[in-house]
């Protein structure tokens, strides 16, 4: 696997050109609005989903830390789990759940979601990403993400492995495949060393992950560019290296 590391003081500079920039008076941001006000400006409120049920049967309480969200043609399941016949693209959103695991929600009906998956994974930090890669029969797989800033990341996700650089941290990104969103299937264990995964994303169309280890001022914060391809590219048969 190739790593490149941005490092230090540079990791978070990001400089936009605004000069000459003219505010557009039609997007000026509206009023604060008061203590109980219901209009949202340019936002509807369709409802709350409530998935604690599926969190070790709702014995914690739910500690979301990030969502994404996919779309994919899938044999579809209703809330039960039942196959309903139906073969159609769905919308799905991918919630972090900061002590237990992730949750696949289907999201196909806003105002009628509901959880599709529950994917048992312990990884305190559980920032989460998302991963479609086109097989050359034309196959679209999906894959979901979840970090791990420090300690073993969780057994579900399947075999560890190391990058070819030779390190062999515990933390990293824990892996799942989704291909079919309402049957998550264990695929592997990226381990990444230098202070572990805080946060982390997927480039749009390639197979390559961008994991920050989120240390504070006084620690050496980093950027790791991970390359994916020998996971998903060579057929996605991990084993341990």
């Amino acid at each position: 696997m190739i790593r490149k590391t941005i490092s230090s003081l540079a990791t978070a500079v990001l400089v936009f050109g605004l000069l000459g920039f003219a505010p557009d008076p039609a997007r000026q941001q509206r009023a604060t609005p008061a203590v109980g006000e219901t209009d949202l400006f340019n936002f509807e409120h369709v409802g709350n989903l409530n998935f604690s049920f599926v969190l070790n049967g709702g014995d914690k309480g739910q500690q979301g830390t990030d969502v994404e969200f996919f779309s994919t043609v899938a044999d579809v399941r209703d809330a039960d789990g039942t196959l309903t016949g139906v073969t159609e693209l769905r919308d799905f959103a991918v919630v972090g759940d900061h002590s237990d695991g992730m949750v696949i929600v289907d999201i196909t009906d806003p105002e009628n979601a509901y959880v599709a998956e529950f994917i048992a994974c312990k990884n305190p930090r559980s920032d989460v990403g998302v991963f479609q890669w086109t097989e050359d029969d034309g196959t679209l797989r999906t894959f979901v993400g979840s970090s791990r800033e420090s300690g073993n990341m969780c057994a579900e996700a399947g075999p560890a492995t190391v990058d070819a650089d030779g390190y062999a941290g515990n933390e990293g990104i824990s892996m799942f495949e989704v291909t079919d969103p309402y049957q998550a299937q264990p695929f592997a264990r990226i381990r990444i060393d230098t202070g572990g995964v805080h946060n982390f994303m997927f480039h749009p169309t390639a197979p390559v992950a961008y994991a920050w280890n989120g240390q504070l001022p006084g620690g050496v914060s980093s950027v790791q560019i991970v390359d994916m391809s020998p996971y998903f590219v060579d057929g996605g048969d991990v084993t341990e290296i």
